[in-house]
């Protein structure tokens, strides 16, 4: 799901914004026998990249080029601390479970 940083990546494409309060909301809709577990992805470097290889030319007018090794080294960089802003999250729901994932 994307977070608020990629609302400067995204523009106003009408795409929602969410934050750890918004989706453990979402996480209360469900039975006693579930929990989850909410992965924080990317960061700042991921957005930078993002906003310099791809959205900055598609506002421009120019082609956009991911730049690959570029891409890796902002994951890299993104990788080592949890981040703070982070890119994108992943909520990971388990139900009904006999044996507890994570």
């Amino acid at each position: 799901m994307p977070s608020s940083a990629c609302l400067r990546l995204f523009l106003l494409h009408g795409i929602r914004q969410y934050t750890p309060r918004t989706l453990s909301k979402a996480t209360r809709l469900f039975t006693d026998r579930t929990y989850a577990t909410l992965f924080l992805l990317g960061g700042a470097a991921c957005v930078r990249h993002h906003f310099r290889h791809i959205t900055r030319p598609v506002l421009t007018g120019r082609r956009a080029s991911p730049a690959p090794e570029a891409l890796r080294l902002a994951i890299a960089r993104d990788a080592a601390p949890v981040p703070r802003r982070p890119y994108f999250y992943a909520l990971v729901i388990h139900s009904n479970w006999r044996t507890r994932l994570f």
